[in-house]
């Protein structure tokens, strides 16, 4: 047996006499980032906060997004509803239809519905809505329209009045009290049969805003018996909205539903009506989340830029403990352990910034607005108030980035530990 491995037990004991449970190597790897006497090396601190920064970003991006998308989600279904139930063509005689669905033991609300399509004229500007039939003084209902009017109000509203969306109240420059014009298709099988249709005449009573722009941007709401009417309908609807009280079970129910009413019925969940809506968030999110993890990829890169100047730097040390019985492996493993510390204490700080700005966003929004002079802008199109940036978090965001951050630490160290291992230790020694 060679003098070096005669050594190897002497040296390690003595590397390992101040943290007997800990590995040499790994001991070796603390005391580079954190050497007696001082909190941390300026090399650690300066990884750490790069670290740190990176995976500030990535948190506040993530957990912002989440928020939004939640809020986006939580206005479509309550716009929408949980579910639909429809046949395809015009539900007669559903009252018994009605009855057993709020009868359901899943069920909260249930509310019949008219839609269509129709052209909407204030004095000579006309518009093209979408507009549904309602009546929101029935009890069971699904959609809350009283909380989402901003202006007027549903006291007054019945077969007369109509309540706009504020999207074609700005696009027709109409307010409480105006008088409109609705043209519906039924009115072109009046000009086959040289009938003159007359336009429906409805007062505006209320314009209402919820949150979600596909609706506010284009709808107008009419009583049920007045839609039946601009559409022929007689007394039949087009389908029912329904509330669920497990809306994550939604699939489940509605094909459920489907093989209980058994026919013709057809169910159609708000997540299938709007799916490229929703497509498109976790897309975004997702590209953006892939875009900013170079931020943590650079941050690699200098980790391992300054593990190399450490590993030359200490290159007569690094032979001493070849001499000492050091294996390669080992040698190797006190620089990725060097970069999988940075990469933790980065994770730990960046957690830290990250929840100090999504705490302060409100004050950090309103800065920015100050200085770019977007404070009207931001009020107009964003009817929520600043501090009210929703947030979200979710577990697997977390695990994501800090796994990735790990790995990136740990790829960091390769290269300066192959350089570190592939030394031999004479010529170690005798470096300058």
């Amino acid at each position: 047996m060679d003098s070096g491995s005669k050594l190897a037990p002497k040296a390690k004991r003595c590397l390992t006499a101040n943290f007997s449970a800990m590995p040499w190597y790994l001991y070796l790897a603390f005391k580079q980032l954190f050497p007696t006497g001082r909190a941390a090396s300026f090399f650690a601190w300066i990884s750490i906060i790069g670290v740190a920064l990176g995976v500030a970003i990535l948190i506040v991006f993530a957990s912002v997004m989440n928020g939004l998308g939640d809020r986006i989600r939580s206005k479509v279904s309550e716009t929408f509803g949980h579910a639909h139930v429809f046949t395809g063509s015009i539900i007669y005689d559903y009252e018994e239809l009605l009855t057993t669905l709020r009868g359901h033991p899943e069920v909260i609300a249930a509310t019949p519905y008219t839609t269509g399509m129709l052209m909407m004229q204030y004095g000579n500007r006309p518009a093209f809505p979408k507009i549904m039939g309602l009546n929101p003084w029935e009890e069971n209902q699904v959609v809350p329209l009283e909380d989402y009017i901003i202006q007027g109000g549903l006291e007054e509203f019945d077969d007369q009045r109509v309540v706009v969306s504020m999207g074609v109240a700005q696009q027709l420059k109409v307010s409480i009290g105006d008088l409109i014009n609705l043209y519906s298709p039924l009115m072109l099988e009046q000009l086959k049969r040289d009938e003159v249709p007359l336009p429906m005449e409805l007062t505006v009573c209320g314009i209402f805003e919820s949150g979600f722009n596909d609706v506010d941007n284009n709808t107008i709401i009419v009583t049920r018996r007045t839609m039946q009417e601009l559409y022929g309908l007689e007394d039949g609807i087009h389908g029912i909205m329904l509330l669920i009280d497990d809306p994550d079970n939604v699939f489940q129910f509605a094909r459920g539903l489907e093989q209980e009413l058994g026919g013709n019925f057809q169910t159609l969940t708000w997540m299938e009506a709007n799916e490229n809506l929703l497509f498109l968030l976790q897309f975004e999110k997702t590209i953006m989340l892939f875009l900013l993890f170079v931020i943590l990829i650079i941050a690699g890169f200098c980790i391992s830029a300054i593990l190399i100047v450490t590993a030359l730097q200490k290159t007569r040390e690094i032979g001493l403990l070849h001499a000492m019985g050091g294996r390669t492996r080992q040698l190797a493993a006190i620089f990725c352990l060097d970069g999988m510390l940075v990469s933790m204490g980065g994770c730990v700080v960046g957690t830290v910034l990250a929840f100090a700005l999504i705490g302060s966003r409100g004050a950090l929004i309103k800065g920015m607005l100050y200085a770019t002079g977007q404070g009207d802008a931001f009020t107009e199109h964003y009817p929520l108030p600043i501090t009210d940036l929703p947030v979200s978090y979710e577990a697997g965001d977390f695990a994501l980035i800090f796994l990735f951050c790990l790995f990136i630490g740990g790829v960091a160290g390769l290269y300066p530990a192959w350089r570190a291992a592939r030394m031999k230790p004479s010529d170690a020694i005798r470096a300058e």
